[in-house]
């Protein structure tokens, strides 16, 4: 039903007694109105006011605040006919805030209904990444899990890839350990974390997975013998 046949249904339904005069808020002309129809909406514009999305070329009228800003003052949609939100980006920063409780409510409920959609827009996610770095998937792995137990300990300290690129390229890419090149090598904490040791460079010696997981949490420091040795 449009909104010419909605009026005309309320009209045969009510008396001239019942009908207001209430000036635009725009142009300021009158317009007759019903009491059920202020009671739906309230925008305070005549028809034609109200379809006057854009006001002039240089900004817009805010739907929340009724400021006329500049087009800066918007965020771009491109779902809208003008190109721009409805909302000036203060008015829609507010209304983030206050519903950002809501908005998580929403965000679980339709990932639990779209599983498959999630699933399949992760995989792709994780396609690009891998043509972009293919040891990226592993490298995540152990980087995430590190920082994971250097937070949770407390000990602070960090170290970055090029530090640990060039500590094994002084030990000549071998383990410690064992000295077998053909294995790949692992960060093994000196002083563990669990035993008060820092996740800093200084702490960190390169030990292949059999020989880190061998050493558990005990303090031997291989790289005393390797500099003996060699």
């Amino acid at each position: 039903m449009s909104l010419l046949h909605r009026f005309d249904s309320i009209a045969k339904v009510t008396t001239d007694a019942e009908k207001i005069s209430v000036p635009c808020i725009v142009c300021g002309d009158f317009r007759i109105v019903y009491p059920v129809t202020i009671r739906q909406k309230n925008t305070g514009k005549c028809r034609s006011c109200s379809q006057k999305k854009v006001i002039d070329g240089e900004g817009k009228e805010c739907s929340k605040c009724r400021l006329h800003l500049p087009f800066s003052s918007y965020s771009k949609d491109k779902h809208n006919s003008n190109g721009f939100c409805s909302r000036c980006k203060s008015c829609a920063r507010v209304f983030r805030i206050a519903d950002r409780g809501n908005q998580r409510e929403r965000d679980k409920v339709w990932r639990h209904k779209n599983k498959d959609r999630v699933r399949s827009k992760n995989k792709r996610a994780m396609l690009r990444m891998l043509e972009k770095d293919p040891k990226i998937l592993s490298r995540y792995g152990t980087e995430s899990n590190r920082r994971r137990r250097v937070l949770k300990t407390g000990n602070g300290g960090n170290h970055s890839e090029q530090e640990w690129s060039s500590l094994k390229q002084f030990f000549d890419e071998q383990c410690l350990s064992c000295g077998s090149k053909s294995t790949k090598l692992s960060r093994d904490h000196v002083t563990p974390l669990t035993k008060g040791g820092s996740d800093n460079i200084a702490n960190i010696q390169p030990l292949c997975r059999p020989c880190n997981s061998v050493k558990g949490t005990t303090l031997n420091d291989f790289r005393v013998e390797w500099v003996h040795c060699w």
